[in-house]
């Protein structure tokens, strides 16, 4: 005898599927999409609802629900729990979509016997498998009264399952669930971008699942964009490929501000009958097409990427290995001459990277440790390369001295790397990278390169080390610094006046001033100078000043005395 409540349901259930049903037969209508019920037949399911038992009022509602079914979706069924006690790997796939007709599953539900476990997490990686869902889009309906009870975690398969499924979504109905069970059952629904419903009656359990095979029809009623690297090629699988959708003009330029964008691998074409331009890009990769949405007739439209993938390391010198540090990325298309066309059309920061680009010819640049390299990369469409830039550079470690056969340099200096480009350069030098501390280690191509040391503003000269790619190299060598404490006094004999704009130059042969070196406040404290000739300079007003030469040599320190007094 059929039972009242799900009976009395029946009419909203039909009025609802009309809604999205088949103007054809099923016979006639060639199925747009596929979908699994995983239905739990755990023990459980013996429970009582109203003095119903939830698997008989599951019974009842799936009738109903097959026996209008909208052919737009082909639907299967997968069970759990149903021939052994205690036993997680009682999953069973009772019917492939498109199998038999619906109404069969109808048949196999009235034949369960609920058992078992509640293997709620493998039944729907099971269900997904069934669906081929690493390689089309899958629907999963799972309707459970329990928590998983075979040690997996929901969140973390369902995750799984969307990053590795194609459009692969979870509707989860947690019939009679307790609310401080729900979150589990939530969580796989949230983590695929499903819905998730509380069913706690015949009618609520009818309304639920009515719900969600209406989302499921709606979803493969739409029509699709998905790209393809090559013109017949598998599905391009990547969830960053960024789709934006613009109304096309005649001639397939924008018509108009844009309709749809989503950063997936596929995008849901939810837009009114007409001409589109759809865009997809990645990285340095960008395709466009035109597409025709006709009313009453969705289709999967293929977008011929033409993307090819690189993956980049780069090293320190030809044969030695990858390197481990951070670099900076770029790419750059080339025009008709295979020249670099800027600005960059995708960059990052990392050790190695992996990026899509449009077949043809590039430049990748990297740039680490203030050396830089470019390679051109030729590629054909849907080709995978690897590359690896040489930077073509050593390393110079300094260390410096005090004065020679001294002490070690114990102070802070900076350290400034400049490069010395090759001839003909517009420039003859470029600035690399700056170090502050007591030694520094830089990274060039070939050959002698200059080190520019200051120290508190007034120590100032330039270092030569030779660099050879691909060797490290130790570079003792010698500041040849010492200090000069300057003293500005009212007049001979006075004490020192603790503040005073002083400035240093440094001396040239005949006595006159040379570079300036710096300005200080406080002359009195101790400066480090190159050793040789300076002139301390301190300002009384306006072109009124006192100078004293002054020497200094490495390794000692000099004092110097500035008398204000004429």
């Amino acid at each position: 005898m059929r039972l009242k409540p799900v009976s009395i349901a029946l009419t909203a259930l039909a009025a609802t599927l009309s809604t999205v049903a088949a103007t054809s037969s099923a016979s006639a209508q060639e199925p747009l999409g596929r979908a699994m019920l995983v239905l739990d037949a755990s023990g459980s399911m013996w429970g009582q609802i109203d003095g119903v038992n939830k698997i008989v009022i599951a019974r009842e509602t799936i009738a109903d629900l097959v026996g209008n079914w909208d052919p737009k979706l082909s639907l299967g069924l997968t069970a759990y729990g149903h021939r052994r006690k205690g036993d997680c790997a009682d999953i069973e796939v009772l019917l492939e979509p498109g199998a038999a007709p619906v109404g069969e599953i109808a048949t196999r539900v009235n034949g369960l016997n609920p058992k078992g476990k509640t293997p709620l997490s493998d039944a729907v990686v099971t269900a997904a498998k069934a669906l081929d869902h690493t390689n089309q889009p899958a629907t999963v309906i799972l309707v459970s009264d329990g928590l998983e009870t075979c040690n997996a975690d929901p969140c973390a398969v369902a995750r799984d399952l969307a990053q590795t499924g194609v459009e692969f979504v979870t509707h989860v109905v947690g019939f009679d669930i307790k609310p401080a069970e729900r979150a589990s059952l939530e969580c796989m629904a949230t983590e695929t971008g499903g819905s998730y419903h509380d069913a706690s009656s015949a009618a609520e359990l009818q309304t639920a699942l009515t719900a969600v095979t209406t989302t499921a029809v709606k979803s493969v009623s739409a029509d699709k964009l998905v790209g393809v690297l090559t013109e017949g090629g598998a599905p391009y699988k990547n969830a960053f490929l960024r789709w934006q959708v613009f109304p096309a003009a005649a001639d397939g330029s924008r018509a108009g501000p844009m309709v749809a964008e989503t950063i997936d691998s596929r995008l849901r074409l939810e837009v009114p009958p007409g001409r589109y331009l759809a865009t997809a890009q990645v990285d340095a990769a960008r395709a466009e097409a035109i597409v025709e949405v006709i009313e009453g007739a969705p289709k999967t439209h293929e977008v011929t990427l033409g993307f090819a993938t690189v993956r980049a390391d780069y090293t320190l010198a030809k044969d030695k290995p990858a390197e481990t540090g951070d670099a900076r990325w770029a790419v750059f298309p080339t025009n008709k001459d295979g020249v670099a066309v800027t600005p960059a059309a995708w960059q990052t920061v990392a050790p190695r990277t992996s990026y899509a680009v449009n077949a043809g010819t590039h430049i990748v640049t990297v740039e680490a440790g203030g050396a830089k390299a470019h390679r051109a990369v030729a590629l054909a469409s849907g080709e995978t390369k690897a590359v690896t830039v040489s930077l073509g550079v050593g390393t110079v470690r300094l260390q410096p001295s005090v004065v020679a056969g001294g002490a070690a340099f114990a102070g802070e200096a900076r350290w400034q790397l400049w490069i010395r480009n090759p001839p003909g350069s517009e420039n003859k030098w470029s600035r690399g990278p700056a170090e502050v501390g007591r030694g520094a280690s830089f990274r060039a191509p070939s050959g002698e390169h200059s080190i520019e040391i200051t120290i508190g503003g007034t120590y100032h000269k330039f270092e030569r080390p030779v660099f050879e790619a691909g060797v490290s190299i130790d570079h003792p060598f010698s500041l040849e610094m010492g200090v000069a404490q300057v003293l500005v006094r009212p007049k001979v004999g006075a004490d020192p006046v603790r503040e005073f704009r002083t400035n240093f130059y440094r001396r040239k042969p005949d006595g006159s001033l040379g570079r300036k070196l710096s300005t200080v406040l406080y002359p009195g404290n101790k400066w480090s100078f190159a050793a040789g000739d300076y002139v301390a300079e301190a300002e009384i007003g306006f072109n009124d000043v006192r100078r004293a030469p002054f020497t200094v040599v490495a390794g000692e320190t000099t004092r110097v005395d500035v008398i204000l007094e004429k």
